[in-house]
């Protein structure tokens, strides 16, 4: 699926942000008509913040958020957004329902510009957050902002 992406990510914070998250998530972005997202700094912190506390759950702040988790050698950002990207078979766009695709439209979500995102290891599991600004998944606001596939 991300064809063109490095196959290293483990979360680690040894990659580049480009090659863990950035370029997977622009890659799936493209087949859906979206722009590319940049990289902030400031959300990859926010999203460091919340992976540290090692609690698999919403930040509910100010961002739009997508999160996973996975052990062993499905610990990987390719795999999150993979997981992520998985939903799309489930949105209907005559009716959107952000609880069955919500990670979906929130990678693919147009009117996002810029994305950070980190990962921590917590035992067994890892954790892996992304935040997205802005954020998306606005009742009435899905027509313009999740494209079809064009893949």
């Amino acid at each position: 699926m991300f064809r063109g992406c490095p196959t290293t990510g483990s979360g680690n914070g040894n990659d580049s942000p480009y090659g863990n998250y950035v370029c997977p998530h622009n890659t799936a972005r493209a087949q859906y008509g979206a722009s590319a997202l940049t990289y902030s700094a400031t959300l990859e912190s926010y999203a460091q913040n919340l992976v540290n506390k090692c609690v698999f759950a919403h930040s509910h702040g100010q961002y739009g958020e997508n999160l996973y988790e996975a052990s062993g050698n499905l610990a990987t950002w390719q795999n999150a957004v993979s997981a992520w990207m998985g939903e799309a078979s489930s949105y209907d766009a005559s009716n959107p329902n952000y609880e069955v695709s919500g990670h979906f439209t929130q990678v693919v979500w147009k009117g996002s510009t810029s994305v950070g995102c980190a990962a921590a290891n917590c035992g067994e599991m890892t954790i892996f957050a992304c935040e997205y600004d802005p954020p998306g998944n606005y009742e009435g606001q899905y027509a313009q902002n999740v494209g079809s596939f064009t893949g």
